[in-house]
């Protein structure tokens, strides 16, 4: 797929979707943090934050896009909030996900 505005190939987004509802993407590999990565506009992008962004708009400065689901796969807009990285910290704990000093 070649993007009209720069020439350049756009990977399509691929994913499949599992018991939980959660889109799991197949297409884009993974960073270290274990999130999913693409290039736009010659950009390195969360894929996680390009779907928020795509469906519900810009995300505003300071804020994260927290999976509901806890799967970091997952790119279902329906599991994706906008949050604080303060909540996103309570929300692991809350979950059992971290490590307390």
């Amino acid at each position: 797929m070649i993007n009209p505005a720069t020439g350049m190939s756009i990977k399509p987004i691929e994913f499949e979707i599992d018991e939980n509802g959660c889109f799991n993407c197949t297409s884009h590999h993974r960073i270290t943090a274990g999130y999913h990565q693409m290039t736009r506009n010659g950009k390195e992008v969360l894929i996680h934050r390009y779907i928020y962004e795509q469906c519900f708009g810009p995300i505003p400065n300071g804020k994260v896009i927290m999976h509901t689901c806890d799967n970091r796969d997952c790119i279902n807009p329906e599991h994706l909030v906008l949050g604080t990285q303060q909540a996103n910290i309570i929300d692991m704990f809350n979950k059992g996900r971290g490590v307390r000093p």
